[in-house]
């Protein structure tokens, strides 16, 4: 009795073993992104639009090289700048070899070769760029790598324009040896300069307009996500979720575990979620594409926005997307938080979510035409300020302001163009105003009238702007704020 339980027994476990066996090698595993009970019970509801990786990998401004030292600089959403970033984009770049960026001098290649220069400011992780230039392979090292800026050039010395992808490290450049550049299309595109404002460089390496540049004032109406979506978005259990008013009036919602808090009388919010901070590394990519997603599910997009790389010293926890509204960025002003997305990811799980509540709406009445001082009127204002060693790049944005019309019922947003600088830490100011609207410059000597329509991606002047008799900055040039760091610059 007892051998014929154990024969059966046996029979038992070799046939569920054999089962075991065939449901390994003929079933398939799940490859989707695993997620926690918690995060899969969130019951999200549609609030703003919806983007895909590829939609915020866009560099911040494309550089026209000429040669004999002319330049001009594209920004994103002008015509030049789509038409440059689409053809590249459907290029193929392969084979890269390594070489040290202090073994080439780049400062005469700058002013003597014909180029086109992709500038992603802080950088862009190889795996991301991906998404984007799908034609794009290398070895480990290269894919392991963050991409500053790609420069296609021609040189004096080589028949075939040449591909160079500089890393973030600031030391590393990789040179494609198999790509399909074209002298022809190179040389059309950095042809498309003759038509914009000429740029120099300012102490070594910031690109500043020698000529005004055209921009706009906008006006929108505004709504704005009440605390309560947030809440029900954001919280797990909205039984358990309590509201609390800090010493200054500050709004704290919390199911005692996250919280959310509303700064800038409600218009800004900031959401943290307590996670273990690990040890092993995190991937920017990784954490990007899912600061992408939790967005899409939280809050969604207002418009166009850029992820802006956190640059080589990062822990690769921190992500900031950048709005956009046209060619140019959206930038906080003193009284109102707006313009930037911002997260702090752990392996993949957002632990701090930082946004603007307000959403823009239809615009009101037209645009004005603001045009952004040049030359030595812009250099002595960037002379003047504080912290002028620190500054990256110099670059045209909106600065938001909430403004209310005379008789007005609603206040509205204002986007107001200025030159703006970014620092070396990653801070945005800006620097200088745009001239009083109906003050029109004369135009430069040797200025056509063949421009393209849309080539700077400006729209048409408003009807009835007059010609002011000369600049004027207002406040001044110096935008408030904009000096507060004195004494801490080169």
């Amino acid at each position: 009795m007892i051998e014929r339980v154990k024969t059966a027994a046996l029979i038992a476990l070799v046939t569920l073993s054999l089962l075991q066996s065939y449901l390994l090698a003929y079933s398939f595993p799940n490859l989707g992104a695993t997620v926690t009970a918690e995060q899969e019970y969130i019951p999200t509801e549609t609030m703003g639009q919806s983007q895909k990786i590829d939609q915020v990998i866009f560099p911040e401004d494309i550089v026209l090289h000429m040669g004999n030292d002319r330049h001009t600089v594209l920004y994103p959403d002008m015509t030049y700048y789509k038409n440059i970033y689409k053809d590249i984009s459907e290029g193929e770049f392969r084979s890269f070899q390594r070489m040290r960026a202090g073994g080439t001098n780049w400062n005469e290649l700058r002013a003597q070769a014909i180029g086109v220069e992709l500038r992603f400011g802080k950088g862009i992780p190889v795996m991301l760029l991906q998404r984007v230039i799908t034609r794009l392979e290398g070895d480990i090292l290269f894919m392991g790598d963050s991409i500053e800026r790609i420069w296609i050039m021609k040189r004096a010395d080589n028949e075939l324009p040449k591909a160079y992808f500089f890393s973030s490290d600031g030391v590393t450049v990789y040179e494609s040896n198999q790509n399909d550049l074209s002298t022809q299309r190179l040389e059309q595109q950095a042809g498309y300069g003759a038509y914009l404002p000429a740029y120099t460089l300012w102490r070594g390496s910031v690109y500043i307009a020698e000529q005004p540049v055209e921009s706009f004032e906008y006006r929108f109406g505004y709504a704005s996500y009440s605390p309560e979506q947030m809440q029900r978005n954001l919280f797990f259990d909205q039984a358990k979720t309590r509201n609390l008013k800090d010493y200054d009036g500050t709004q704290i919602y919390t199911d005692g575990k996250r919280g959310l808090q509303l700064e800038s009388n409600g218009t800004w919010m900031v959401y943290t979620n307590p996670v273990a901070l690990l040890d092993a590394p995190n991937s920017l990519a990784d954490n990007t594409i899912a600061a992408v997603q939790f967005v899409n599910q939280h809050g969604g997009w207002d418009g166009a926005n850029r992820f802006v790389g956190p640059g080589p010293d990062s822990d690769n926890r921190s992500i900031v997307f950048q709005q956009y509204f046209g060619a140019y960025p959206l930038l906080s002003s003193s009284g109102l938080r707006y313009g930037q997305i911002e997260l702090k990811l752990e392996h993949g799980v957002v632990r701090e979510y930082e946004r603007s509540l307000l959403t823009r709406g239809e615009r009101q009445g037209d645009s004005t035409v603001r045009w952004l001082p040049a030359g030595e009127e812009l250099r002595a204002v960037l002379n003047q300020y504080a912290r002028r060693g620190e500054i990256e790049t110099v670059f045209p944005g909106l600065v938001v302001t909430q403004q209310r019309r005379e008789n007005g019922a609603k206040p509205e947003l204002v986007f107001e163009p200025v030159w703006a600088a970014r620092l070396n830490d990653g801070t945005q100011v800006a620097i200088a105003q745009a001239w009083a609207a109906g003050f029109k410059p004369e135009p430069p000597a040797a200025a056509g009238t063949d421009v393209p329509p849309g080539a700077a991606g400006g729209g048409s002047a408003p009807s009835g702007a007059g010609q002011a008799q000369g600049p004027d900055f207002g406040s001044g040039s110096l935008l408030p704020g904009a000096g507060d760091a004195a004494g801490e610059g080169g």
